[in-house]
């Protein structure tokens, strides 16, 4: 968790080699990364997190996969901030290679709007979803 960062959240697929949509963030950046059940499909978790933050009021901004995003569309969402890695672990872009689901949301609130981005996905080597969820509250500095 950073209290004030920037974050480039992706509301878009690629074309033409760029990012067809974005928008510029600024304010605290909190980062969860965690292994999921190995029973529980990508889909599963990705349906019950959309679910969940529509019945907590967010507003969807932007929804797809990976088939669907173009090349190099996850670099875009790992370099929408500083990722924190932890020396001797495989990183994130290596445990969401092969397949995920993505998803931008966004909640207004009076004191400041809060985004969320959420990645569940998982790759050749593991054999349980990973997701990873960052949250940012926008707030001048």
């Amino acid at each position: 968790m950073r209290d004030f960062d920037e974050y480039n959240i992706p509301l878009g697929k690629m074309v033409g080699g760029k990012l067809e949509k974005s928008q510029r963030l600024e304010g605290k950046v909190t980062q969860i990364t965690y292994a999921a059940p190995k029973d529980k499909s990508i889909l599963e978790i990705f349906r019950n997190y959309e679910l969940a933050l529509k019945n907590a009021g967010f507003e969807s901004l932007f929804s797809s996969k990976k088939s669907e995003l173009g090349d190099n569309w996850l670099k875009q969402f790992l370099n929408a901030t500083t990722r924190l890695s932890r020396s001797g672990q495989p990183d994130i872009d290596t445990r969401l290679a092969d397949d995920f689901r993505y998803l931008a949301a966004k909640m207004k609130r009076a004191e400041r709007d809060v985004y969320v981005a959420l990645c569940v996905g998982t790759s050749w080597f593991q054999n349980f979803p990973v997701v990873q969820l960052d949250i940012i509250e926008t707030k001048p500095m």
